[in-house]
């Protein structure tokens, strides 16, 4: 099956909609494929640092084991995102909503997560040191062996969240 095309400023970025996304070439970053449709496409192992995604959309991304440190995510839809083993140290997502989203082992320090909805997500094992969770929603997340030394909680909702004592 031929790839869908996307209406986009030519890169030397390569996309397919097959199985997985291809990105390849010295300029290659998501920054380039803001406009295609992310929905199922394997974004799994990716180099994505540094990347803005303002705002968008990105339910049903696969993006387990990406990594999106220094990525710029405030505002982005992820709820329900494999993010499992994600390398995200320095990146921005205020009040991003990863609700249900899976964030096991990932790394999250020095993350700004201030308003972000974490709720009812999975965290175990996530490295959190050094974080900003002024006033997340971590309503119902699973904390279980999270590191947290030096994550600011203030205003944070704690409510029935799981390996962690409010």
């Amino acid at each position: 099956t031929k790839p869908k095309e996307h209406n986009m400023p030519r890169t030397d970025t390569e996309i397919t909609n097959e199985d997985r996304l291809v990105i390849s070439g010295p300029s290659a970053n998501l920054s380039d494929i803001l406009e295609a449709v992310v929905a199922g496409v394997d974004m799994g192992g990716t180099d994505l640092r540094g990347v803005c995604l303002y705002a968008s959309d990105m339910r049903g991304a696969l993006l387990a084991g990406a990594d999106l440190r220094a990525a710029s995510l405030d505002g982005v839809d992820l709820r329900g995102v494999d993010l499992s083993g994600c390398n995200l140290a320095g990146a921005t997502a205020t009040g991003a909503n990863l609700a249900g989203a899976d964030l096991s082992s990932a790394d999250l320090r020095w993350v700004d997560l201030t308003c972000a909805d974490l709720s009812e997500a999975c965290l175990d094992g996530v490295d959190l040191r050094g974080a900003n969770l002024l006033h997340a929603n971590l309503r119902g997340a699973d904390l279980t062996d999270a590191l947290l030394d030096g994550a600011y909680l203030g205003g944070a909702d704690l409510t029935g969240a799981v390996g962690v004592t409010p």
